[in-house]
């Protein structure tokens, strides 16, 4: 019999602060599919299978920059997503900048 390896794991946290998006959710795409919703201030934590994934968020028509990454058996790649930028920056954003409206970084 053939022992699985152990998940791996992403672990996103959702900045606190702020008033840009406070109301609204952040769709979690892995590997181009939707995963999970992450709202203010929240944590959450989705297993995925050792190997090579890509992580981007979405909301509405913007979204973040796509990561793309690996994690091994038995880890956890952290991430951190905020706003873009403050208010006064979102509309540049939703016209010019759709791909850095969510900042997106490893932690």
């Amino acid at each position: 019999m053939t022992q699985q390896p152990p998940d791996a794991a992403i672990v996103i946290s959702r900045k606190r602060g702020g008033w840009r998006d406070r109301a609204r959710s952040y769709l979690v795409m892995v590997d181009g599919q939707q995963a999970a919703k992450i709202r203010h201030g929240q944590r959450i934590q989705l297993p995925v299978p050792p190997g090579e994934h890509e992580l981007c968020l979405k909301i509405a028509w913007c979204s973040s920059r796509s990561f793309t990454f690996g994690v091994r058996p038995g880890e956890a790649a952290e991430f951190l997503c905020e706003p873009g930028g403050p208010a006064s920056a979102a509309l540049g954003q939703v016209l010019a900048d759709t791909d850095a409206y969510i900042r997106l970084t490893r932690v």
